[in-house]
């Protein structure tokens, strides 16, 4: 299962993948900042479609 945040806020989109712990429980621990994605708010549809498909492929998916 996999999870991302997404923020607006002073004209950017932020896309932060997270850490799938439980079934009920993600965080972003064990995230590095390099996977997560930064997008203009005046972004193309194309790019922020092809930004949300590449934050999914950075989550992690730990059961513990």
């Amino acid at each position: 299962m996999m999870l991302c945040a997404l923020s607006v806020s002073d004209g950017k989109i932020t896309i932060s993948p997270k850490n799938h712990l439980r079934m009920d429980h993600w965080v972003g621990e064990g995230i590095p900042d390099s996977a997560i994605i930064t997008l203009k708010t005046n972004c193309s549809d194309e790019d922020l479609g092809a930004s949300i498909k590449e934050a999914f492929t950075r989550c992690i998916s730990r059961k513990i």
